[in-house]
């Protein structure tokens, strides 16, 4: 429950301060009013297209129709449901802005002046609904892309429930659904450069295909059992071309949001040339999504419509601007930490070792975890290791691949290497004769199970303080070990003492 504790109270903020603008509104907003009828036509027994016309898929009347038939055919049930979609329209928004690596506190106010812009044309309505849609599958999409650094890589879990509610799309709004559908489905091949992205794509879009067809043959199903589809095919398809209302885009340049209206198709040009010519896969996800809700602003472009549109773009705007502070007024090179169970970007933790060499979870700056093994012994070996790994990840190499190549490092000769003789495990460290590698290579062998056994002539060439230097290496080894094997009597003397 903690780890949604934040959600939750970012959730109930939003709920709050929806509920006290849906609620005491006039009933004034035509499209509300619409939705609402359609939605108790519904829940009082009529059919869509037969019963009473209907220009889009009926996804939504059936939805808030089944809503009304058990809480009541009231007005305040409907606004509930906008309470609710709205609510999380705003969560959502706040957590695309937090996996920006951009602070919760600007998240939620970047939220705020998003829902601000909302004021007065909140509502229970299809295009909410899309927007709700693709909000989720984005932010999906860019957690999913976080863990694995490579747009390639996919999850058939996550996949089938991706392609499922994008499928929802279509079921609320014949056009603008499609748009998103086809845009979800293919958008990854702006990010192929061989032949093996391609295949990747490939199989990624088949799956997204196939699955995302399930709402709508259920909607199919539905049409076919009560008769109605010829009605369908009339009103939502061949009846688009009668549709007549319209509002030119030119009217919102010459309106309050005109900086915006100029700004959203900017930032759509902008975003292609860096998804295409820079290869940014995260922009190449955030122009796909850009591009598949855009069309909402046709043919009505007013306000409502448009912001509605042009809420993705916006929040891809913030991460270009986002972007490009970090790089130019923070220095083109920005930093990253490392560590070992302390904090820091990429930082290691729940190392252990035994006879097959090192395990150990790497936690990267984006919060995922991911184990790896490697056959390299000692403290050192693992802050190396993660500063790879870290270099690895932010030049976009996926981690499965970096997991492979840390399996397969092998040791420097005689330096903690690992070897295996009969039922016998070897650590040889032959090499190293300074205090802190041996100290290091017996907390190596402390690490170890079983019988634990040194075998050393001691630490020569240390000058005038080997004597207490080799003093504490037997001190050392006294915690450390089962038994001592000396080689030579004088130079380990002080390891005896």
């Amino acid at each position: 429950m903690k780890k949604y504790r934040e959600d939750i109270l970012v959730f109930v903020f939003f709920v709050i301060t929806t509920s006290a603008i849906i609620l005491i509104r006039n009933l004034n907003n035509l499209d509300e009013v619409w939705i609402f009828n359609t939605a108790r036509n519904v829940a009082n027994g009529l059919l869509p297209y037969k019963d009473f016309n209907l220009v889009t898929t009926p996804g939504l009347p059936i939805f808030c129709g089944m809503i009304l038939k058990i809480f009541g055919t009231e007005m305040f049930i409907m606004r509930i449901i906008a309470i609710i979609t709205n609510s999380l329209i705003m969560l959502i928004i706040y957590k695309i802005l937090k996996t920006f690596k951009i602070k919760k506190e600007f998240s939620l106010l970047i939220s705020i002046i998003i829902m601000k812009l909302f004021i007065g044309s909140m509502c229970i309505d299809y295009n909410f609904i899309i927007l709700l849609i693709a909000l989720i599958t984005l932010y999906i999409e860019l957690k999913t892309y976080k863990q694995n650094n490579n747009i390639f890589e996919y999850n058939l879990k996550k996949e089938i429930l991706l392609s499922i509610l994008a499928g929802l799309s279509i079921t609320m709004k014949q056009t603008t659904g499609i748009c998103f559908v086809i845009a979800f489905i293919g958008y990854k091949l702006l990010a192929v450069r061989n032949k093996e992205d391609f295949i990747s794509v490939l199989k990624i879009s088949i799956i997204r295909f196939l699955f995302s067809m399930i709402p709508v043959i259920i909607l199919l199903i539905y049409l076919l059992c009560n008769n109605i589809m010829s009605e369908f095919i009339d009103y939502t398809i061949l009846g688009i071309k009668d549709f007549s209302n319209s509002i030119s885009y030119l009217n919102l340049l010459k309106g309050k949001l005109s900086i915006l209206a100029i700004s959203v198709p900017i930032t759509i040009i902008i975003s292609l040339y860096i998804a295409i010519r820079k290869n940014n896969q995260i922009i190449t996800i955030l122009f796909a999504y850009s591009v598949s809700t855009i069309v909402v602003v046709y043919p009505i472009s007013d306000n409502v419509h448009f912001l509605i549109a042009g809420t993705i773009t916006i929040i891809t705007g913030i991460y270009l601007l986002k972007e490009l502070y970090e790089n130019k007024f923070k220095g083109v090179c920005t930093v990253y930490t490392y560590g070992i169970n302390q904090k820091a970007d990429y930082r290691a933790k729940d190392i252990v070792v035994s006879e097959k060499g090192t395990t150990f979870n790497v936690v990267f700056r984006d919060g995922s975890v991911h184990e790896f093994q490697t056959k390299l012994l000692g403290l050192h070996n693992i802050y190396n290791t993660v500063a790879s790994i870290a270099l690895g990840n932010e030049l976009g190499i996926p981690v499965e691949k970096m997991k492979i190549a840390v399996r397969k490092m092998k040791p420097v000769t005689h330096r903690l290497e690992l070897r295996r003789n009969g039922n016998f495990t070897i650590i040889d460290d032959a090499f190293n004769s300074n205090p802190v590698g041996s100290k290091m290579a017996l907390e190596v062998l402390g690490q170890m199970s079983g019988k634990r056994i040194v075998l050393t002539p001691g630490m020569v060439d240390l000058g005038s303080a080997q004597y207490e230097l080799n003093k504490a290496f037997g001190t050392y080894m006294k915690d450390t070990c089962d038994y001592v094997i000396l080689v030579g009597k004088k130079q380990t003397e002080p390891i005896q003492e």
